[in-house]
């Protein structure tokens, strides 16, 4: 085995080592090539950026030439009518004129005109504290009687009770109403919209604090025309931050007026990236100027107009892809090392496997031609001597009857020895033929006894046969009456001395099982030496003579008859059992 050691590491280290350095490599050569295609689809985005800046500014351009040179009267008419008009109905007006969307801004960004979403403006009341907790109040209560006009009308809000608030608004003004809004409002869109188109006509639903969302909703209920909900629809984009190109002009107190046009147009006619697939292009109106960066796969970048800034995002799902598909590639490619590794390693340690086999059935062999060669020649060494003496012609009749008894006995153990080994050779080849058939134990068991029972009384032991329970099992009988004549002879040669000191005793027990024993009161045999005795050529130290084939062939015949036999010590006896399969088992 340490033979093989050397070869084997040297086989593991010639193939893993340059198997670990093919994937080391495989891995570290990838991943140049995925950041060049990286970059490749990076810079196709950054170009594709490029070209749509360049094209938007210049249809910008031209798209808003015309209101670029109109936006400045309109400024000035609308820094002069709004002293001396609504609000409301100058921004229609001007609307209706114009063809734009316009919206009026304080120095600080908010919505003047149309009117933004603001705070409430009635925290400042002295009822104000009352009107909090009656909001607050859990379960609710009916409404106190707020002297407020506002707050009064704030509360029949809140309770969104339609009759009550329909009969209620019939007497409010327009000013309560706008003051109370949005909430006024959205009860009269949903309970009494006929008064809605009256406050559209004098522009009151362009002065009342609300969302541009809310509001398209209240123009809608008042019976606007299309025109006038396409402009509002520009306003509402421009709140949802969507791409709406946008003039602006400044008027005095700081104030700025913002024209809106239509950006869908246009856009519609943006120039198609380069790769469809993999770009996917978005455009929103932003008052901030985005410096160009990447974020994973998405490059964003800022573009400035004459109509506003926007916010340019181009996203390359392409790169990942490409970084999903070479990360995939990279495992499959350490799948397959792993696997050829683990295939090398598998077909090595059979390889290896399969030679400590064969050296270890050539050990095998090599021990069993030594062993039988041993075996063989001390027999045949005592049976030539003394034949060579029985020759001498002076040789007394007492000598020469006493050498012929030792020459026939060395040539019946001769024999016998041959007899296992072709038996031996015959089970192992599959040529020696097994006719299994019913067979009573007892009467098994008592016969070889008798046969036995001549030869225990020369050698002064006790042999004895003891039937617990009449069973039959299936077992061929040439080959019962060997193992038990073999288990006899082991236990007539290594039954003695007796270990509690008193007289020899065998015994043989048929039970059922069905099994047989064979119980010996010797010496016994130590635990950790019982399988031993199952080997062929096998012979304890403290055994007597015998070639050591007796018992294991005993085993391979009870094996080859679907049985065991195995050797047990309970601590007076040393047990040999040998079970079989009962003719009922065995026939189903």
């Amino acid at each position: 085995m340490r033979g093989l050691l050397t070869p084997t590491a040297l086989l593991w280290t010639s193939t893993l080592l340059p198997a670990a350095i093919l994937a080391w490599l495989g891995w570290q050569a990838s991943t140049p090539l995925v950041e060049e295609l990286q970059r490749n689809a990076r810079a196709t985005a950054e170009r594709h950026a490029d070209a749509i800046a360049q094209w938007l500014t210049k249809e910008v351009d031209t798209a808003v030439a015309a209101h670029r040179q109109d936006l400045p009267r309109v400024a000035t008419t609308l820094a002069a009518r709004l002293p001396l008009e609504p609000s409301g109905r100058v921004l229609r007006d001007l609307e209706q004129q114009s063809g734009s969307a316009l919206i009026l801004l304080r120095a600080d960004g908010t919505a003047l005109l149309p009117r933004g979403p603001e705070q409430p403006a009635w925290r400042h009341l002295a009822e104000a504290p009352m009107f909090v907790a009656w909001l607050n109040h859990s379960p609710p209560i009916p409404p106190p009687d707020f002297t407020t006009p506002l707050l009064a009308v704030l509360a029949a809000c809140e309770r969104n009770d339609a009759a009550t608030f329909t009969t209620a608004a019939a007497n409010w003004s327009w000013p309560l109403l706008i003051a109370a809004a949005p909430r006024s409002l959205e009860l009269l869109a949903r309970h009494a919209p006929q008064r809605l188109p009256a406050a559209l006509a004098t522009g009151c639903l362009y002065e009342a604090a609300a969302t541009e969302n809310g509001r398209s909703w209240w123009l809608r209920a008042a019976g606007a025309d299309a025109d006038e909900l396409a402009r509002q629809q520009l306003r509402v984009r421009r709140e949802r931050g969507e791409p709406v190109l946008t003039l602006a002009a400044t008027l005095p107190g700081s104030t700025r007026l913002l024209a809106l046009l239509d950006a869908a147009p246009l856009l519609r006619r943006l120039p198609p990236p380069p790769d469809k697939n993999d770009l996917q292009l978005g455009l929103a109106a932003t008052d901030i100027l985005p410096s160009r960066h990447w974020h994973d796969t998405t490059l964003t970048t800022g573009i400035t107009t004459a109509a506003g800034t926007f916010a340019c995002s181009i996203d390359h799902r392409g790169l990942a892809m490409l970084a999903a598909n070479a990360t995939r590639q990279r495992w499959l490619t350490g799948l397959g090392i792993a696997l050829l590794l683990a295939s090398i390693l598998t077909g090595t340690t059979l390889v290896r496997r399969a030679l400590l086999r064969e050296r270890a059935a050539r050990q095998l062999r090599d021990d069993f031609i030594a062993n039988v060669s041993h075996e063989l020649k001390t027999p045949l060494t005592s049976v030539r001597m003394y034949t060579s003496m029985l020759a001498r012609d002076d040789l007394a009749a007492q000598d020469r009857n006493r050498y012929g008894a030792i020459a026939e006995a060395e040539a019946a153990r001769l024999g016998a020895l041959v007899d296992e080994l072709l038996d031996f050779a015959a089970l192992e080849r599959g040529q020696r033929r097994l006719e299994p058939e019913p067979v009573d134990l007892a009467a098994a068991a008592q016969s070889i006894v008798q046969v036995w029972q001549p030869q225990a009384q020369r050698d002064g032991t006790a042999l004895h046969c003891e039937v617990a329970t009449a069973a039959e099992a299936l077992v061929d009988p040439t080959a019962l009456l060997r193992i038990l004549t073999n288990l006899l002879q082991n236990a007539r040669r290594h039954g003695r001395p007796a270990r509690d000191g008193g007289p020899s005793r065998v015994r043989l027990l048929a039970g059922p099982g069905p099994r047989l024993e064979v119980r010996d009161n010797g010496p016994g045999v130590p635990a950790a030496d019982r399988e031993r005795v199952f080997l062929r050529f096998e012979r304890l130290a403290t055994n007597g003579p015998g070639q050591g084939l007796g018992l294991a062939l005993s085993r391979e015949l009870a094996r080859a008859c679907a049985g065991d036999l195995q050797v047990d010590d309970d601590g007076r006896e040393t047990i040999f059992r040998l079970t079989l399969p009962r003719v009922t088992e065995a026939s189903a």
